[in-house]
């Protein structure tokens, strides 16, 4: 028995809802068991969350986390050793972002050989240390200004000091040799018959009041408690005694980089009268916290901040003054700024996104790709499952030709019934997910032209004389 065309229409039209009250109106089954894919579908979502919070986690505790720097600073027990020590227990109790950790090393000139070896971040090194290739300066942390003090019935200036016994006084931890006789050569004053000598502190004072040496050279803090009780001794031994101005102190630093001038105020040592008399102009060399240059330039600055607001502005240990000041980034001389100092005292200090945006936007660009890549190789694998409904679409051509080759309305009836299993079957891929609507969005499209086809057919056929497709 033959079905009318008009029943047939109203069964077409109305095929699509039937499948859907088909799918809507089926109970779940009490004794039915646990899909699989519904597992894993709730499994997938809770993994990635968890893995997203601990890279999260992980990523936060790292940009958190305070940037630890290495300090190479001696020899044992100086006050420069002293003074690192307290500024990162400073740092640590303030909790700055930056963290300090001291590395003994023999001196000026181990730090200067650790910091070019790469095996510290940081070093203190003396000004007139030339060994140093890679150094930049971060905050000036102490001065040590060259003091003469000449006998008075011998040595009364400058030029006085041609042909006399020099003594130099040696400091605990560097030599000062280097400075001295760079001031004296520059004034014409380090002749043959100059007989300058480097010995102990100690060893020099007596030699001075002794009357072996015409005058004492010092290279020390003019505020710390050691020149302060030397000049109190000397005073005590009323051994007549003056202190040698310098004729031209600028001249001298502009030849050797690494001096800068400096002003002893009058009445600096103490005593009664003020010692000295009158200002005493003079030059100095500086200890130097300094980075390697190969050093990025956030951390430095980051450092740099923190640095120039701890409270411990003025430290003193064994007489030794310490005051954290910036270095001059106009001027020429030995440690030129670091990049990240200079940019932190200009204001022009780089955010975390400028710093790192050309890395993060690599590494969003690494994540997609590395994501594509182990999807595609888990298909490959065959760990992926395919959605069931991706072999019955590959019908579709066939199924396209049944419909331009059916005769009767029966022949089209059987198309639709297998039309209608791949619809229901992508409905269900697409339901639990299997389909990614993005990738897949054509699908619709030709399922909807695949039905029009059936549509187009069942008109020719009701229609005795129209052409058939072929």
């Amino acid at each position: 028995m033959k079905s009318s065309p008009r029943l047939r229409t109203a069964l077409r039209q109305t095929r699509a809802l039937r499948v859907g009250s088909v799918l809507l109106s089926r109970k779940p089954d009490a004794d039915r068991k646990i899909d699989p894919g519904k597992t894993n579908r709730l499994i997938r979502p809770l993994a990635f969350f968890f893995v997203l919070s601990a890279t999260s986690l992980a990523a936060y505790q790292y940009w958190a986390s305070p940037t630890t720097f290495h300090v190479a600073v001696g020899p044992k027990d100086t006050p420069q050793v002293r003074f690192i020590n307290a500024l990162a227990e400073e740092l640590a109790e303030g909790n700055e972002p930056v963290r300090l950790i001291p590395r003994i090393v023999d001196g000026s000139i181990g730090g200067s050989a650790a910091l070019d070896g790469k095996k510290v971040e940081l070093a203190v090194i003396r000004s007139d240390d030339l060994t140093s290739r890679s150094a930049r300066a971060v905050a000036i942390l102490h001065r040590r200004a060259v003091i003469i003090i000449g006998r008075s019935d011998r040595v009364q200036s400058f030029a006085d000091l041609r042909g006399k016994r020099l003594i130099s006084a040696q400091g605990a931890a560097d030599s000062n040799k280097r400075v001295v006789e760079s001031v004296l050569s520059h004034f014409g004053v380090l002749l043959p018959d100059t007989n300058l000598t480097e010995a102990s502190l100690s060893e020099a004072e007596n030699a001075f009041v002794q009357g072996t040496a015409d005058a004492l050279i010092l290279v020390s803090p003019p505020a710390g408690k050691g020149v302060r009780d030397l000049v109190a001794r000397l005073d005590a031994s009323d051994i007549p005694f003056s202190f040698v101005d310098f004729p031209a102190p600028a001249g001298v630093v502009l030849r050797f980089p690494f001096l800068q001038t400096i002003t002893i105020p009058a009445g600096v040592f103490g005593g009664t009268p003020p010692r000295p008399p009158a200002a005493i102009e003079s030059v100095s060399i500086t200890y130097e916290l300094v980075a390697s240059r190969l050093l990025a330039e956030r951390p430095v600055a980051m450092l740099t901040k923190a640095l120039l607001g701890t409270q411990l502005k003025n430290y003193e240990s064994d007489g030794a003054l310490f005051v954290i000041e910036a270095p001059p980034t106009d001027e020429v001389r030995r440690f030129m700024p670091h990049e990240g100092t200079k940019a932190f005292l200009n204001d022009n200090t780089q955010t975390l996104l400028e710093a790192y945006s050309d890395q993060i936007w690599l590494a969003l660009f690494g994540f997609s790709l590395v994501g594509s890549s182990v999807t595609g190789f888990l298909a490959w694998m065959g760990l992926r499952k395919k959605p069931a409904s991706d072999e019955q679409i590959h019908e579709l051509p066939a199924l396209m030709d049944r419909i331009s080759n059916a005769r009767t309305p029966a022949d089209l009836d059987a198309a639709q019934d297998d039309l209608d299993k791949i619809i229901d079957a992508s409905v269900r891929d697409y339901a639990s997910g299997a389909l990614n609507e993005e990738n897949d969005s054509d699908r619709p499209f030709w399922l909807g032209h695949v039905q029009s086809l059936i549509e187009h057919r069942y008109e020719q056929l009701r229609t005795p004389h129209a052409p058939e497709d072929r």
